[in-house]
């Protein structure tokens, strides 16, 4: 039996965080349980783990050209949640 802690309900969709190994038709059984927002979780630190790699990654080295700077602080309006 494999337990993954990593999941979002956005949308009334759950979607894991993590790729699950199984086939197609296979059966599973889910147990949901709300995490509380004050917890930290490991989706968290998965989170900082994928940025610091992406930040590494000589794929998106193109980013850091001038040239992709093509939005500034004053381009578009600010968020009101």
């Amino acid at each position: 039996m494999r337990e993954t802690i990593d999941a979002i309900y956005e949308n009334g969709v759950l979607r894991p965080l993590h790729k699950l190994s199984m086939t197609e038709g296979q059966r599973i059984r889910i147990v949901l349980e709300r995490a509380s927002k004050d917890e930290p979780s490991d989706a968290d630190e998965s989170e900082s783990e994928w940025l610091r790699a992406v930040s590494r990654n000589p794929a998106f080295a193109f980013l850091s050209d001038p040239e992709e700077d093509i939005y500034t602080f004053e381009d578009g309006a600010p968020l009101d949640d």
